[in-house]
């Protein structure tokens, strides 16, 4: 049955989107703020004083001037560095997000040789603060906006951590005990502390945060909190067409790469590209942009539909593997990968079967592709625009 048989009206045309699509993007490129003083690259070393309850961030930000010398005067080197570390680092122990203070310097980061047009300047970013009272762990958060990766080495106690950690866009740090070490009889205190890695390892395993429970919600919420942006895919898989076995398949590519994602991040065997928010955001403007211009289905359709997923779930595990709580250096186990993966795939049930129930009550009526197709695919696609230029605003 045909449920969009209706011929005159209005219809949408690629001639007829073109004005308003060049005049949107014109205006876009127009609203964009000029860059003036920018940050290039980011290394960090992290100190955390578990006896003295104080923590200090030494980031040093390489700033890259603009073409622009008026608005390199207007924006200086140091308000640029400011502006990073208070917009994309987000400090935080036990999930609780952290105001640390800021002193900046600035350093020549050439020497006194290099003509002044090419010198480079580096700026000496300082933050401090006190670490809460019980406080369990430290993260630091990057925000998914943030236009780089930055490296951290992390030193407690006065003692190095092994390897550093490179944190990616809308990632976590790997968590670092902040508890001071207890000394003496360990049952005289009513809850010790572990003294070594596999201590800590071994409490972590038995605690609350381990029981599969937690690991299914994880998932659950996961899904939901990832940024609208695996809902609006899965909304978008109804759009072309309402035959069952190829919303059936879509969905089925959607799934497998979002289940694959998620345990390849779980496992660290592979972990997300720096770009691939951005990839699937322009999946979604393609996906649900097609469907406003014929309701053909294209083969290419199941493929597009895997790699979204693959990014829907590298962006899902991104905010739910830190509320599992796994220990530094060891793997989620495959029990707890399972119940996870689990949570997750519930959730995008839940949402195809709430998207089938809409699309197919409304697919009974004349007006169907008018009213309902037409205004919803409008709105992922200008959901997914945003979120491509979201990082450069």
């Amino acid at each position: 049955m045909d449920f969009f048989f209706k011929k005159h009206g209005f219809e949408f045309s690629a001639a007829s989107l073109i004005g308003p699509g060049a005049g949107f993007f014109v205006s876009l490129l127009l609203a964009l703020p000029l860059q003036a003083h920018k940050v290039s690259s980011v290394s960090l070393i992290t100190h955390l004083d578990t006896k003295e309850g104080t923590y200090l961030f030494d980031a040093a930000m390489e700033v890259v001037p603009s073409d622009d010398d008026l608005l390199n005067e207007q924006i200086p080197p140091e308000e640029a560095a400011r502006e990073f570390a208070e917009e994309y680092l987000v400090t935080m122990f036990d999930e609780v997000e952290q105001m640390p203070e800021l002193e900046i310097t600035i350093e020549t980061a050439s020497d006194e040789n290099t003509p002044p047009e090419l010198q480079q300047k580096q700026v000496l970013v300082k933050m401090s603060g006190y670490i809460p009272e019980g406080s369990g762990e430290f993260l630091l958060y990057l925000e998914p906006t943030c236009p780089m990766a930055v490296v951290m080495v992390v030193i407690k106690d006065d003692k190095p951590s092994r390897r550093m950690q490179v944190i990616l866009p809308g990632e976590y740090s790997r968590p670092v005990n902040v508890l001071p070490v207890m000394e003496g009889d360990p049952f005289d205190f009513a809850r010790p502390a572990a003294t070594n890695a596999g201590e800590s390892a071994e409490e972590s395993g038995t605690s609350e945060d381990a029981s599969p429970s937690n690991a299914f919600v994880a998932g659950w919420t996961g899904f939901w909190k990832a940024t609208f942006l695996p809902f609006a895919l899965t909304l978008s898989i109804f759009l072309i067409t309402t035959q069952r076995k190829i919303v059936f398949l879509q969905f089925a590519a959607f799934m497998i790469g979002l289940s694959l994602a998620v345990s390849l991040a779980a496992w660290k065997i592979l972990s997300m590209p720096a770009s691939m928010p951005m990839i699937t955001s322009a999946l979604l403007v393609v996906l649900a942009g097609e469907c406003l211009f014929h309701q053909r289905f294209h083969f290419w359709r199941y493929f597009a539909y895997f790699f979204a997923g693959l990014g829907a779930g590298w962006l899902i595990a991104t905010l739910a593997l830190p509320r599992l709580n796994i220990p530094s250096g060891l793997e989620l186990s495959l029990g707890r990968l399972i119940i996870f993966v689990t949570g997750i795939e519930l959730a995008l049930v839940v949402a195809g079967l709430f998207s089938a129930m809409f699309y197919l009550t409304m697919g009974r009526f004349d007006w169907y592709r008018k009213t309902v197709v037409t205004p919803v695919a409008v709105v992922l696609v200008a959901f997914g625009i945003f979120k491509l230029v979201e990082p450069i605003l």
